[in-house]
């Protein structure tokens, strides 16, 4: 009888190990931007996310950088002027979760990824490509924040976030 209760002990244990670091989801995206770039990261309303953007931008042959401007998720403008440019973006959870399913499309998420990155190149026009994210992620209880990049660089988008 005493086994059974270790055996039982440890299984509980090990069982909640993997549970607890089933809640710990990573990002790790990197890319370029040219010309006029949208970063979208998309997350379930359950994850509180923390992610560190960083923007270079591109050298030119004569050594001289490019021109290089931001446009936060909150509407900050921000110019680049150094290389790299870090930035730590932090995305509260809002909601609770209720078996989403997921989504596919430019940004993925699903119950098993719950928050992802991309970075579309060349957009058009930026309030139709951000209108046509949000009306899609809306009924699946996905946010959608946007970073826009005017300019050439390269981008990388690094984090973590914890689905409650």
């Amino acid at each position: 009888m005493k086994k059974a209760w270790i055996v039982f002990l440890l299984v509980l244990l090990i069982s909640t190990q993997f549970a607890a670091l089933s809640l710990f989801h990573e990002v790790d995206r990197a890319g370029f931007a040219t010309g006029v770039s949208v970063i979208t990261i998309a997350k379930f309303d359950y994850v509180d996310a923390s992610l560190e953007l960083s923007v270079s931008p591109v050298v030119a042959e004569n050594g001289s950088t490019t021109s290089v401007n931001l446009t936060m998720p909150n509407g900050t403008n921000i110019s680049v002027k150094t290389s790299p440019y870090s930035v730590t973006i932090l995305l509260p959870r809002t909601g609770d979760f209720f078996g989403n399913g997921g989504v596919s499309g430019p940004v993925a998420v699903s119950e098993s990824d719950p928050m992802n990155v991309s970075i579309s190149q060349n957009v058009g026009d930026v309030a139709q490509y951000e209108a046509s994210m949000n009306a899609s992620a809306s009924i699946l209880q996905i946010q959608s924040y946007f970073v826009v990049v005017y300019g050439d660089a390269s981008v990388l988008v690094d984090g973590f976030g914890v689905a409650l």
